[in-house]
């Protein structure tokens, strides 16, 4: 929000083409996002919790609940990935528990609260 106010889209029809294109351009991945947010902003917050509940996420959705074959190749740097946020992985499958539920939505929350606060104090 804050870089769209920046970048004001609406000034004219040719920012507005560029800035629909960026915009979905800089969502498509993690790591774009993480770019977008060092390039544009100057900051880069601590993304290895979020890195690993999205490995577990992918577990979850792809795998349905048991590491992906991707995940399994990669099985060292995922689970390093993993280990980071708690929940517990036994014989490659996902064991959630309520608390690891509630650890991932605190973890999701305070990095968006992070992001906001950071882009926040840099935007005029």
């Amino acid at each position: 929000m804050h870089t769209e106010l920046a970048v004001d889209p609406a000034a004219d029809p040719i920012r507005t083409m560029i800035w629909e294109e960026v915009a979905i351009d800089t969502t498509r991945t993690w790591e774009a996002q993480k770019q977008a947010f060092k390039k544009w902003h100057q900051i880069s917050p601590d993304w290895l919790q979020l890195e690993g509940l999205a490995e577990v996420r992918n577990a979850v959705a792809h795998g349905l609940g048991t590491l992906t074959r991707r995940q399994q190749r990669s099985h060292s740097s995922t689970m390093t990935k993993i280990n980071r946020t708690g929940i517990s992985i036994v014989n490659d499958e996902v064991v959630l528990e309520e608390q690891d539920l509630v650890s991932a939505a605190r973890a999701c929350r305070d990095l968006i609260h992070e992001l906001d606060a950071a882009v926040t104090a840099k935007t005029p």
